[in-house]
Parts: structure tokens; sequence; C-alpha cells
């Protein structure tokens, strides 16, 4: 007894000094179970049934084959489950779970999974979270170490651990006994078909023979056209009902891939609580199993209970700030370099010259008239006058064409002053509004300085919070130009339609609030996450998922104009009174100089003619002084 207590601290050791992990030792408590009978027939057959036990650990367990996870559970009993411990730690570093260890560093080790049991009972009571001590694609095996008399009572406890496990959320798992003198292995290779997903009974797969095993283990189980439910949250342009049909990036994209891995899906509508954050909600759909996986723009956090398909894309909190436009006068002298006005002031220049010269009998006036294009009531008569002329109105033509084609949109200006940071936002005074997701997002970066915070609680002061259908509009409007005074909050990425945006109109704030990656939800353990991924992974790198996040955007954009009245449509199609103002601001320009002049004039007048008046009058006294 002491040598082979002596044997067992010796190879304990020498494993712990041989790998890179650490191997939690058991209890020296349950040292005196470690003592196998000393029948050497037992020991032969104990033997022999290990060879086959470490020859399928050795070719089947592919994620780190020198390396597994032991769970013993905590009804075990048996020194043959210790017996079977100890051959394991000769050959790979194992991680051992029991009641006496701490399950929670499990969940790093990720390897593949070796459950060690007398039978089904042991597994009622055992508190380990099997699915989440090993990872995506990892490999659970149930070694019995009750030995059946018949297969048929091998097959019954099989299904019953198969049932027992897919609870437990546990899918991919063979399940190994010694019936008499063979060994055996069983599975389940499908899910039964057009009912919810739940794996059919188990069939023996194989069976050793000279420790050795023909065939192999844990083929990706087959969805057999069974109905996985797809629970999504009303969230555009991700996922959401148009005309009573489920559509969206995401349940577009669910849908390509449903036909080629053969399952089909029974959507359900997930309604974040009162009391709850999305994330919150999230966590909890998935804690209860009440869907297999979720759709709806959700963020990706890590947990422990939930698995991420694929980040699929990375979105920007951001702030999309109307721009105003501004009537500046100086729109009548921009639309020219100071090169052409010199130019033109040199020619009208020597069109004065030649007035004075050689032209007298041409007023100034008329002179004008002709270069910037006015009709003129008189002909000249002379040749030269007309060349002379000629020459003048097809120059005043291609100066006023050139002058007016740019003239509306300097009058029509931009602001000078442009927002970069909140601090701006905040200080310009206008309104802020959002969708009813927006202030998680403020809360998401609360705390991360003193300066934002204040910034934060002034920014929802002045926030307003709309319901998705006003949010949509008000949205739209923001895009179309009609909305010059509210700044809108939204998630801006390549696929959802508030990407596409006129930088004329709108401006997106340059300081982002936060970024976020969106992925696709599902509970840990789910048997198809991993094709799942890669037919995703296939639709992005294809373009696919761009092509739908285009035609979600073009979509968007017709119901919205289809949903505008007929008259608004017929409004937008004419001219506008503020496309005129410039023409009405020249026109009160020169109505403003010309009774400026008109005044000038009265008073020139008033004043010339009293003192006409004053000197006929005294010339009539002077002559009736004479006289």
């Amino acid at each position: 007894m002491m040598a082979l207590l002596s044997l067992l601290i010796f190879t304990s050791i020498l494993v712990k000094s041989c790998n890179s992990i650490v191997v939690p030792e058991l209890k020296i408590v349950q040292q005196n179970k470690l003592i196998i009978n000393d029948s050497t027939d037992q020991l032969k057959n104990l033997l022999n049934q290990f060879s086959c036990v470490d020859k399928f650990i050795t070719n089947y367990m592919n994620q780190q084959r020198s390396r597994i996870t032991v769970v013993l559970t905590d009804n075990h009993t048996s020194d043959i489950s210790y017996f079977y411990l100890k051959q394991l730690q000769k050959n790979q570093a194992t991680f051992v779970l029991n009641k006496y260890s701490n399950a929670s560093k499990a969940q790093k080790a990720l390897f593949d999974v070796v459950i060690i049991m007398k039978n089904h009972t042991d597994l009622l009571d055992a508190t380990i979270k099997l699915n989440e001590i090993c990872g995506r694609n990892g490999r659970y095996a149930v070694l019995l170490i009750n030995i059946f008399n018949n297969i048929k009572l091998f097959i019954e406890e099989a299904k019953i651990l198969i049932q027992l496990l897919w609870i437990k959320r546990v899918s991919r798992v063979v399940i190994i006994g010694s019936v008499k003198d063979d060994f055996f292995a069983a599975e389940s290779d499908s899910f039964e078909s057009n009912i919810l997903c739940k794996p059919m009974d188990p069939v023996i797969v194989d069976k050793c023979q000279n420790g050795t095993w023909k065939y192999d283990f844990f083929m990706p189980i087959k969805m057999n056209n069974c109905s996985v439910t797809m629970g999504y949250y009303d969230h555009e342009p991700y996922s959401h009902l148009d005309n009573e049909t489920l559509t969206g990036i995401e349940v577009s994209m669910i849908k390509i891939i449903q036909s080629s891995l053969n399952f089909t899906i029974n959507p359900m509508e997930i309604v974040v609580g009162s009391n709850e954050t999305r994330s919150d909600s999230v966590t909890r759909t998935l804690t209860n199993r009440t869907v297999d996986f979720l759709v709806g723009g959700i963020i990706w956090r890590p947990a422990q209970s939930t698995d991420f398909i694929m980040l699929y894309e990375m979105v920007q909190f951001v702030f999309l700030v109307p721009i105003g436009t501004n009537f500046s006068v100086g729109g009548l002298i921009s639309p020219l370099q100071n090169t052409v006005w010199m130019a033109v002031g040199g020619v009208l220049l020597f069109s004065v010259f030649l007035r004075l010269t050689l032209f007298r009998k041409i007023s100034f006036l008329e002179i004008l008239a002709v270069v910037i294009g006015v009709a003129w009531n008189k002909q000249p008569i002379r040749l030269s006058y007309r060349i002379k002329f000629m020459s003048w109105i097809i120059f005043g033509y291609i100066l006023c064409q050139f002058y007016l084609a740019t003239m509306a949109g300097n009058l029509m200006s931009r602001p000078v002053e442009k927002m970069d940071t909140f601090e701006d936002l905040v200080m310009s005074n206008k309104m802020l509004g959002g969708s009813k997701l927006s202030p998680t997002f403020f809360k998401r970066v609360q705390g991360t300085s003193e300066k934002f915070d204040n910034l934060s609680k002034l920014m929802m002061k002045r926030f307003i919070t709309f319901e998705r259908d006003v949010f949509r509009k008000k949205l739209l409007d923001l895009m179309n130009g009609k909305n010059k005074s509210l700044a809108l909050s939204t998630l801006l990425n390549t696929t959802s339609a508030s990407h596409n945006y006129d930088t004329s109109i709108v401006r997106k704030l340059p300081e982002v609030l936060s970024s976020v990656s969106l992925s696709i939800a599902a509970w840990r353990g789910l048997p198809c996450v991993s094709r799942i991924e890669k037919k995703l992974r296939q639709l992005k790198w294809a373009g696919i998922a761009s092509h739908l996040g285009d035609m979600e955007a073009m979509k968007n954009q017709i119901r919205q104009e289809t949903n505008n009245d007929k008259d608004q449509s017929m409004e937008n199609s004419f001219i506008e009174l503020s496309d005129l103002i410039p023409g009405f601001l020249l026109m009160m320009l020169g109505y403003s100089i010309g009774l400026l002049c008109l005044f000038c004039e009265i008073i020139y007048y008033k004043f010339t003619g009293s003192r006409k008046n004053y000197r006929s009058k005294r010339k009539v006294r002077i002559r009736k002084i004479k006289y």
C-alpha cells in the first residue's frame, strides 16, 4: 500500500514538472480511496479497458490532445474513478474538477472534457456548468465506470445521459461504457426533424477491439430540418417587421444560410423590460434558454453564458448636426476673383475713355447696359459702332453667365463657425434628440472624465427621446435639410440607413461618443454556432452583408417617401420662396439705394430750387428799385 501511495505522489510531481499548466491536486483526505483491489485479474482488466480510453482521448480529443479537463461528479464512490484519473495523468496534463476544486478556474482552460461517473444519477446533482468549461468546438466524453450486462442497458443509459446533457447545454458528446469485457461508444448524430431541436436517441457508433477504435467520432451533428428559435429585437435596419414580414440585415443573412445548414427558423420577438437594459435582456434571455440565438444589432459584450457569433461590424454612436445657411452680401463680390474684378474694371475704364474721345453720342448708362447684357433700344449706325457694341455684348454675356451661376451659392453661404466637440455642441444651444437607446450610450461612458460628465448632464437636460417612428422621420428630415435646429444622435455605420447624407446639409460631429461592435448572440454550447459563423464570414467576405445594408437603406428611403402626402411631394417639385431669396435680396438692395438717391435728389433740388427762387425774387426787387 505504501508503495502504491508513493507511486501516486511521484506521478503527480512528474506531471506538474513536465507540463505548462497547473494540475490541481486531489484532497489528501481521499487518498484511502485510491487503494484498488490487489487482485491481479481485476487490475489486468482495468488496464486493458484503459487502453481503449487512452486511445480514444489521444485520437479524438482535438483541442489540445496533451491537455484535458477531467470532471469527477460529486457522488462518485468507486476507486475505479481514481484509477482512471491516475492513468490519464500519466499521458495528459489534467485539470481536475470535483467538489473540492474551484470550478471557476476551468473557464480559463477551455480544454476537451472527460466526465467520469457511474451512471446518470451522478449528473443530476452536479453543480458544475459543463457548457462553460469547454471551448466552442470542444468535445465531451462521458466515461461510465459501471459494467453493463448487455448493449440494450448501455443504450438506455446513454439515452438518459444525452437528454440530461442537452438540458445542461452539451450536445457534442460521446458516451463510452463497458459491456462485459468490451468497450462501446454511443452518440446522437442528429436532431429530431420538424420540431424544436432535440437530440435523437443515441446509437452505437464503434467498438474498441484490441485497444483500437475503427471509426471517427464527433461528426457535426445534423440539424435534420429541426426548428431553431430565433429571438429578435425590433431594431431597424437589423431586424424589424415590414408589413407583417420579418426582415432586416441580420434576419436576411440568417435566412440565406438556413437552407444550407438544413434548419428552420421559429421567430420570437424579445421585448426589453422597463427596468433592464438591452445587455441585461440578452443575458437573461439566453441564460433562461428562451431562444437559441438573438439578432437585432446586439452589442458584443463577453459573458460566461453567452456566445457571440462573429463581430461583423463596428458602429459609432455620433451626433449629426444640421448646417444652417446665412445670407451674406459678400456673395455679390465673391463669385469673381480679384484679378477678374480688375480686368472688368479695366474694360469699363477703357470704355469710358473711348466714350470721352471717340463715341460721344453714347451715354455711360447705355455702355453699362450693353456690358451687363441688358436690352438696348438704340441701334448703332456706323460699322465701327456696331463692331464695338457687339464685342461689348459678347463680353457682357459671358461675364454675367459665369457670375450668376455662382452668385446664389455664395449668397447662401455656410456659417463660418464649425462644431467639432461636445462642448461646441452644448454652446451652440441646439436642441438634442435621439431614440430610446441613446441614454444607454451616455451611461456607458459616464465616469471617463469629470469634464465629460458635466457636459453629458447639460446635454441630457436638452435631450429629447423619440419613439422609433418619430425618430425615423426626424432623421429623414435632417438628411433632407428640413431640420435646421435639432441635432440627432444615432448609430452610424456602413450598412445603416443613416450612413449616406449630404455633407452640405448635415455634418457629423468628429468627436465620437462611443464605438461598439455588433454581433449575433447565442447560448453557449449551441451546436451549430461554428457552422453559422463560417457561413456568415463567407457572406461578409463576398460583400453580401454590405449589399443587404444598401438594400435596407434603399427600402427605408422608399418607405419614407411613399408615406409622405401627394401634395407635399408636389410642393417639393416647385421652386420655393427660399430659393428666390438672393433675387429678392438684390432687388431690396437696388430699391434701397434708389430710395436713398431719391431722398438725396429731393433734398438737393429743394435746396437748389429755394436758392433759385431767392435769386429771382432778388432780381425782381432790384429791378423795381431801379425803376
